[in-house]
């Protein structure tokens, strides 16, 4: 017997994959495409539509497009993990830990920490200028060890 019950892993898919949220909770984050149409303002994948609909319980959005099984495989090099009883965000490349930033300094509030661990990984592997500041907060000597061990990150430069 283990310790999880067949709930807790519906629980778990349903906070990873997420296809519908209360639009209240959400509505600053969105872009408008269409009537009823929008986007979330940090997806860089245009495909990913979200649809607002209304329910007994207020207007939602729910999402208009099913992941590929090639996007739930790839896996990013980079990296982000909450800590949320300390406030810190743990940033990892290729496994091993680059960076540890407080929350609250980057302006994240304790609700958006899973959200915003998702995106970072995904931005930091294809944007050059958000690597590249990142990557500007280590001490010397620490982006160097870094540089010369993945001698890929100096390609941004």
């Amino acid at each position: 017997m283990g310790f999880f019950q067949p709930s807790d892993f519906t629980c778990l898919d349903n906070t990873l994959n997420r296809r519908i949220y209360r639009l209240a909770e959400v509505q600053d984050r969105l872009l408008k495409v269409g009537f009823d149409v929008v986007r979330f303002k940090d997806d860089d994948d245009l495909s990913h539509l979200w649809q607002v609909q209304n329910t007994d319980d207020g207007d939602v959005i729910v999402a208009m497009y099913e992941d590929t099984p090639a996007d739930l495989t790839v896996e990013s090099k980079w990296k982000a993990v909450p800590q949320k009883t300390a406030g810190l965000l743990h940033i990892y490349y290729r496994g091993e830990p680059i960076h540890r930033v407080k929350t609250a300094s980057l302006g994240i509030q304790a609700e958006d920490v899973d959200w915003v661990c998702t995106r970072i990984g995904k931005r930091l592997e294809k944007e050059a200028s958000f690597r590249e500041s990142l990557l500007g907060t280590l001490p010397p000597g620490e982006k160097a060890a870094l540089m010369s061990k993945y001698p890929e990150l100096r390609q941004d430069q």
